[in-house]
């Protein structure tokens, strides 16, 4: 079952250009990649025809009624929307690259992976800490695991888990996948270059490599020296 289409309606004119506008960066970019894991239209209405959805957040009350309804619908909606993706990806990474394997079989046969699999209708949260512990071992917590986008061509959840550089992914499916290995950030962008990665890397490469690589520092300029006036002993 994949996610519906559905329109958000608003006076604020700007919002219509929300995911369309070229290069967006820091606040904006970081909603566009939590946007991303919905399929939506934005329609831009004058506010005098829409009047009556501005009368909720004029109720009374020290309670703001309002603000309550509308966080427990909106809970609701992303509970509905976490059962009906069908795929789950976990990026396991540390500091210096990302963990991968080999995968075996007749579906996508010798192409790196991460760990992933279909939720079977399950929340998509539990399904990746399930299919992350069958897969390498490791037993994670919910808060662990940090949602990064939502791939809309297979209705994939892609989620990271960062660990310590010397941590050891087991092998738990010898006729899935082969040994985990580590791969540094620039090959990893060369193997998705090459495609012989799972799609949804391809896809969703730039949101991942701004989540996991570690931003470069400038370097500090050394103050120069001030030369030191000989001295005439």
């Amino acid at each position: 079952m994949g996610i519906k289409l559905f329109s958000i309606i608003t006076d604020h004119v700007a919002l219509e250009t929300v995911k369309t506008a070229d290069l967006p960066r820091r606040r904006r970019a970081r909603w566009l990649t939590k946007l991303q894991q919905y399929e939506f239209t934005i329609k831009h209405r004058d506010g005098r025809t829409i009047a009556h959805t501005d009368v909720m957040f004029r109720l009374s009350g020290k309670s703001n009624i309002a603000d309550k309804i509308l966080i427990k619908a909106l809970r609701n909606e992303m509970k509905r929307r976490a059962v009906q993706v069908k795929y789950i990806m976990v990026i396991v990474h540390d500091r210096d690259g990302i963990r991968m394997s080999l995968r075996y079989g007749e579906v996508m046969n010798n192409i790196w992976q991460s760990p992933g699999e279909k939720t079977d209708r399950k929340l998509s949260m539990k399904a990746a800490l399930r299919e992350l512990e069958e897969e390498t071992g490791l037993v994670a917590e919910s808060e662990d695991l940090k949602f990064l986008v939502n791939n809309l061509n297979y209705n994939c959840n892609v989620y990271t888990l960062r660990v310590y550089p010397n941590t050891e992914l087991d092998l738990m499916k010898l006729n899935k996948n082969g040994e985990w290995e580590k791969f540094s950030f620039e090959a990893y962008k060369r193997i998705a270059k090459e495609s012989r990665i799972t799609p949804t890397h391809i896809a969703c490469i730039e949101p991942i490599l701004h989540r996991i690589k570690p931003k470069s520092q400038p370097l500090k300029r050394k103050a120069a020296k001030q030369a030191q006036p000989k001295r005439i002993l």
